[in-house]
């Protein structure tokens, strides 16, 4: 039989520091992601700063050979300076409009909207709001700062800069892994819980139970942490891993509303992709720390619950 679980005898600062060491490692991953992937709805954008020509600087955010595989695709796509006006509504003429923004909003930017058959009639600040979760007395504002509209999809490499123009490039992602297991680095946005849980959830709810289920979780972890007594090493261990992933994941919520996720794995079963949802290193924090808990619960009793050793009969 195993022995009980004993307290553990590590400094208490020291699962703090841990803590803080993954957290840090989330957050960071997370700041590159938004930085150096993309996909339709969250493009890289490029400007004159940001190199000589289109090549370039596309080359420097995102590798020149995938550049140059998305030269005639598509996936690289201009943008200029046009005047919008918000309050307007759209119309018919509008349809398949392409916007782009570099800032201004909660959610990571740029983001990227097509404007579709269904949104005519409505105010385009109306529209955008909904959609950026930004009020929509800012969208004006927004659309003057930072606002772009796509006018060509095919890259020009040595075209200039000039008149306010930007390029923007649409898809990128690293493939890590080959062979039974497939590993890429994607951008990913979830908006609910593990597994996109409670993602069709109205926004102002679904995010107000999340900040407060993760403030309070936080909170009680920090409290049995500091306590001590009352774990073994694996298990606190175990608690601040999740400590970490959960405080980085509702930094996300706060800061975006949405939690950033990079981390793609899957398998290919005749033809067929079989994969995990995309997660980060708070969800790998989270995930171990569970199962290691888990796992010494069922493996290890309580010392209470260890009977005492019977004298022989007589």
């Amino acid at each position: 039989m195993l022995a009980p679980a004993r307290p553990p005898t590590t400094p208490r600062w020291m699962y703090f520091a841990f803590a803080i060491a993954v957290l840090i490692a989330d957050l960071l991953t997370k700041h590159w992601a938004t930085i150096d992937l993309a996909t339709p709805v969250h493009p890289i954008v490029v400007t004159a700063a940001d190199g000589p020509t289109p090549l370039l600087a596309l080359a420097a955010r995102g590798g020149e050979e995938a550049i140059r595989r998305d030269a005639n695709s598509g996936a690289v796509v201009r943008l200029d300076k046009q005047p919008m006006q918000a309050h307007k509504n759209i119309e018919q003429s509008d349809v398949g409009r392409e916007i782009v923004v570099t800032g201004g909003l909660r959610l990571p930017v740029p983001r990227r909207l097509r404007l579709s058959a269904d949104q005519v009639g409505k105010p385009l600040s109306d529209v955008l709001g909904e959609l950026w979760r930004t009020d929509p007395a800012q969208i004006q504002s927004v659309l003057d700062q930072y606002g772009y509209v796509v006018t060509a999809h095919r890259l020009d490499p040595e075209a200039s800069f000039a008149g306010g123009r930007a390029w923007a490039l649409l898809d990128r992602s690293l493939p890590v892994l080959s062979g039974p297991l497939h590993g890429d680095i994607v951008y990913a946005e979830n908006k609910g819980a593990a597994f996109s849980f409670l993602e069709s959830a109205p926004p102002a709810l679904r995010w107000g139970l999340f900040v407060a289920i993760s403030s309070i979780a936080s909170l009680v972890m920090i409290w049995w942490l500091a306590r001590g007594a009352l774990f073994s090493a694996l298990s606190a261990w175990s608690l601040a891993a999740i400590l970490a992933g959960a405080v980085g994941n509702l930094v996300d919520r706060v800061r975006y509303t949405v939690v950033i996720d990079f981390i793609y794995n899957y398998i290919m079963v005749d033809g067929r992709v079989i994969g995990w949802p995309v997660y980060n290193v708070a969800d790998i924090g989270i995930t171990v720390g569970v199962i290691l808990i888990a796992l010494e619960s069922l493996i290890r009793k309580p010392a209470a619950l260890v009977p005492a050793a019977q004298p022989p009969n007589s």
